[in-house]
């Protein structure tokens, strides 16, 4: 029996002593962004924004997906992302029309998410939704695609240690049939 004890008393010791995080993860609004690519179009369906191309703007509505705050959307790499706009749509990003120059439409999902307290560097001050054309091309191909920028933020903890890390600031599914 006191071997028992002595083992409880010692799992106690070391979950006392184990690392507990300190990461603010209170979201932050970027209130705004530019669309880098010139004429191009950024239309919610619903008519509630349009982003233009070269233009400067203030986020018309944000998504917090940070922790499992949004089922569904987990990131990962790009083939993940790909099949996540449903779920990104469920937690209130934003079916759009993208309209090209050359008159030629796409139909896309965006989710313009939030900061951390954590967060560091630009892309948590300010988006920049910049598509590259190889991307366009694709959906215009009849794939869907997807284009993004991560924001950084520091994990840290309460040894002291601290770690890099990254997640979406935006996203922008594209296809050239509705999603």
């Amino acid at each position: 029996m006191k071997q028992f004890f002595a083992g409880l008393v010692g799992l106690f010791v070391i979950a006392a002593c184990e690392a507990t995080s300190t990461t603010n993860f209170s979201p932050v609004v970027i209130n705004q962004g530019v669309v880098a690519n010139e004429g191009l179009t950024i239309k919610a369906v619903d008519g509630s924004f349009e982003l233009r191309g070269g233009e400067r703007f203030q986020t018309p509505f944000s998504v917090v997906a940070w922790r499992g705050s949004c089922p569904g959307f987990k990131g990962g790499q790009d083939s993940e992302l790909l099949t996540q706009y449903t779920a990104a749509k469920n937690c209130g990003s934003k079916a759009v029309t993208i309209e090209l120059d050359n008159g030629e439409k796409l139909y896309g999902v965006l989710f313009l998410g939030t900061a951390l307290r954590s967060s560091t560097g630009p892309s948590a001050q300010s988006y920049y939704v910049t598509i590259p054309n190889g991307r366009i091309n694709e959906a215009l191909n009849g794939n869907i695609t997807v284009a993004y920028e991560k924001v950084k933020w520091v994990s840290s903890w309460s040894d002291g240690s601290r770690s890099n890390k990254n997640w979406y600031s935006w996203v922008l599914w594209m296809s050239s049939v509705p999603l």
